[in-house]
């Protein structure tokens, strides 16, 4: 009998549900002296699980570099503890603990007691989505050249959207664009929201983590020109040569600008 090793023609199909993912991250600190943005990623590629965070700091005197940093590092050191079965319970837990980290650090100066962190987590186990985010740092899934996911911010200016009393396109340059309803590092109940339900990805997808200071720049019909075949280092080199070039022509100080870019292969 012949079999598939003897016949260097016949070749196995490829498992549709197994892929790579080509990553890329970029930061700039925009028209500000300091950078208080963070992000970084760790993978278990042979368990076929990732972890992806971003956060964007605030606070004055450096706090916000240090409760983003907070946050991304807890995260990526405890995403080992995060399972199918335990998804949203232990991400929330992590969330918390998070909060607390940033609390208890910021007590004990004067200088750092008012930083706080927004925050945005992906998670892939094996070929499915899961996030969680809090403030107004974002997460995009992009498909077929249209963002058919987006994070919803946890801001005045998205409650106001969700009333009725604005229009999106107000939001950019509504007085209380920056005014958060939800970070890391409060005392009162931290509540996250949490994707759960999980989304399956198909190649060609491109997840994209960002700051404000990043979309704030951008409009959507510009992030979804995501191009299935393009280098994840290519895109965010497309996005963020538009995003500084609007940030610089609007205000002079404009906000510090992170990305992270994951390609489905």
């Amino acid at each position: 009998m012949e079999n598939d090793a003897d016949n260097p023609t016949i070749q196995p199909e490829p498992d549709e549900d197994i892929f790579t993912f080509e990553y890329a991250k970029k930061s700039d600190s925009g028209g500000r002296e300091y950078n208080e943005d963070c992000c970084d990623m760790s993978a278990d590629k042979k368990n076929r699980r990732y972890c992806y965070v971003i956060a964007d700091g605030l606070g004055g005197h450096q706090g916000g570099k240090i409760a983003s940093k907070l946050a991304v590092d807890h995260i990526i050191n405890n995403f080992s503890r995060i399972t199918n079965e335990n998804l949203k319970s232990e991400l929330n837990a992590i969330l918390q603990e998070t909060n607390d980290l940033i609390v208890d650090k910021g007590a004990e100066s004067y200088h750092l007691q008012d930083m706080k962190t927004t925050c945005v987590v992906l998670i892939i186990l094996d070929c499915f989505a899961y996030w969680a985010h809090v403030g107004d740092s974002r997460l995009y899934v992009i498909r077929n050249e249209k963002i058919i996911r987006r994070t919803e911010d946890h801001s005045v200016v998205q409650a106001l959207i969700k009333m009725g009393d604005i229009k999106p396109e107000e939001a950019n340059n509504h007085p209380q664009r920056s005014q958060l309803l939800k970070v890391l590092g409060t005392k009162y109940e931290l509540t996250p929201t949490i994707f759960s339900e999980s989304l399956k990805l198909r190649r060609g997808d491109g997840l994209l983590l960002c700051t404000d200071g990043f979309w704030e720049h951008l409009q959507d019909s510009l992030i979804s020109k995501c191009k299935a075949a393009q280098k994840s280092e290519t895109i965010l080199d497309f996005y963020f040569e538009k995003a500084i070039e609007i940030g610089k022509a609007k205000n002079a100080k404009y906000d510090n600008l992170t990305a992270q870019m994951i390609m489905v292969r």
